[in-house]
């Protein structure tokens, strides 16, 4: 696994009142560059905050070339933050506030957090949909939009009368070196990384109901039994007949046992291939987001 570490200025943040928040928000300071991590299934930046003695976290994830990134922020501050409120979410300043619904979970030597599944910078989030709906084939390889992020420089997170700011300075460079890395995961799939950047479309998924539902029906006993909720990410590679090559599995949350018969469901999936820019089938990959919630 490679480490690519870089440094971002951080821009000034000063103690706010936030919309949503009754009490003045706390503010956590970067004390760390970015660093971008390299596995062979996905890219994760990070940065950390606050001091040596209370740190807290902000990571993004992308498993593949993406509009949108999965999203951890962690730290004390979030303890009281609770999974069965909406929380509000801003990418600020020039981002609108939110109204979303992340996991809570633990960040192993930083403390509990907030995990958002899917997480774009439009106008509305995209939690529990695919990366990909089918009324919106791309007809290019799809990537964070880093002009909309231009003027971004935090995220702030608010829940009744409680607020943390995450001081992340600029968020433009951070997330151009984040879609860069996720296009080189391509060639670690095997993938041709110049095709997939002139493509002329993206794969289509056309029988995607019927698999979805049919992971869901298919929610295992034991983590049912255990209440366990989580997130599931899929990479599939998909051939130019429109088949699939290889299903391979990667947890967002921690579960042992939530994966199991994903994979077996999705081998059935059906796919308008990828097509090049000459129109041609060719060789791609499709990414999408298994969301298990109880209830």
């Amino acid at each position: 696994m490679f480490r690519l570490t870089f440094c971002i200025a951080a821009a000034a943040a000063a103690v706010s009142q936030a919309s949503f928040a009754a009490e003045p928000v706390v503010v956590l300071e970067p004390n760390s560059a970015w660093h971008l991590d390299y596995a062979e299934q996905s890219c994760r930046l990070g940065r950390t905050f606050g001091d040596a003695e209370n740190i807290s976290a902000a990571f993004f994830t992308q498993h593949g070339p993406s509009g949108s990134f999965e999203m951890t922020l962690a730290g004390e501050p979030l303890e009281r933050f609770s999974s069965s409120r909406d929380v509000i979410t801003q990418f600020g300043p020039t981002g609108g506030e939110r109204e979303t619904r992340p996991f809570k979970g633990d960040v192993e030597g930083v403390g509990p957090a907030l995990i958002y599944s899917g997480f774009n910078l439009e106008e509305e989030p995209d939690e529990g949909e695919d990366e990909a709906p089918a009324s919106e084939i791309s007809t290019s390889l799809p990537t964070i939009d880093i002009e909309r992020a231009q003027g971004m420089d935090y995220i702030e997170i608010g829940q009744r009368n409680r607020g943390v700011r995450f001081a992340t300075g600029p968020l433009d460079q951070a997330f151009a070196a984040l879609n860069a890395c996720s296009q080189d995961l391509l060639s670690a799939w095997g993938l041709d990384v110049d095709q997939h950047r002139s493509l002329t479309r993206m794969v289509d998924w056309t029988n995607s109901k019927e698999i979805t539902s049919r992971i869901m029906r298919d929610y295992p006993m034991k983590a049912l039994r255990r209440g366990e909720q989580g997130i599931v990410r899929a990479l599939l590679l998909v051939d130019e007949k429109g088949a699939v090559e290889q299903c391979t599995l990667a947890n967002a949350t921690n579960s042992e046992a939530l994966p199991a018969p994903a994979c077996r469901a999705l081998e059935d999936a059906v796919f308008e291939p990828a097509l090049d820019s000459q129109g041609q089938p060719m060789r791609s990959f499709y990414i999408t987001r298994i969301v298990y919630k109880m209830g």
